[in-house]
């Protein structure tokens, strides 16, 4: 490399005919560049994480709706219940523990099926029902149905509509007056 000439360096140093200096209008033109880039890159970023952040949101929330429905299904169909005559007995918090379907695992007792659906229906009594169950958070509804072997609706009860999300279902097979029988329990956010 050569020493540059007085000349030369005038010559870059000498504003152009815009009336700007060549090395000045770069190192602007490379800024701005670099901060365009740095914002597309952060408001993509923020984008994302927003999203990322909905989508475990709402798979958290199916999680716990699918774990209530689940426990729910599973407290109807293999448990008796708390007492064991919990049917028989005026239903409040202090004489029922917690309530269940099953004379035997999966085999349910007709008398606490219908007890069942009686108490489900009684908005007084709905809410001891629910926390029984473990779905009585705010904003949860729930649906309890049994169906035959057909897919005809036997009994069924449920506190709302179900249009809200998300939803889930928990099922199990049992049988009821020595026939078959799907008990699906549904739990959503209304």
């Amino acid at each position: 490399m050569h020493p540059r000439t007085p000349n030369q360096a005038e010559q870059l140093a000498r504003p152009t005919a815009t009336g700007r200096q060549s090395r000045g209008q770069l190192f602007s033109i490379d800024i701005l560049v670099a901060v365009t880039i740095a914002l597309f890159l952060f408001i993509t970023a923020t984008t994302l994480s927003t999203r990322v952040m909905n989508v475990l949101g709402i798979s958290e929330q199916e999680i716990e709706l699918n774990a209530a429905a689940e426990a729910a299904a599973a407290q109807l169909a293999a448990s008796p219940g708390n007492p064991l005559n919990w049917d028989a007995l005026s239903f409040s918090d202090a004489s029922v523990n917690s309530i269940g379907l099953a004379e035997s695992r999966n085999v349910l007792a007709p008398a606490k099926v219908g007890a069942f659906f009686a108490l489900a229906s009684n908005q007084t009594a709905l809410p001891l029902v629910k926390k029984m169950l473990g779905v009585s958070r705010p904003g949860y509804g729930f649906s309890v149905r049994i169906y035959n072997q057909t897919g005809s609706l036997v009994n069924g009860f449920s506190t709302g509509a179900g249009t809200g999300k998300p939803a889930t279902v928990a099922e199990r097979i049992g049988v009821l007056n020595g026939s078959l029988v799907r008990l699906s329990v549904g739990v959503w956010i209304e």
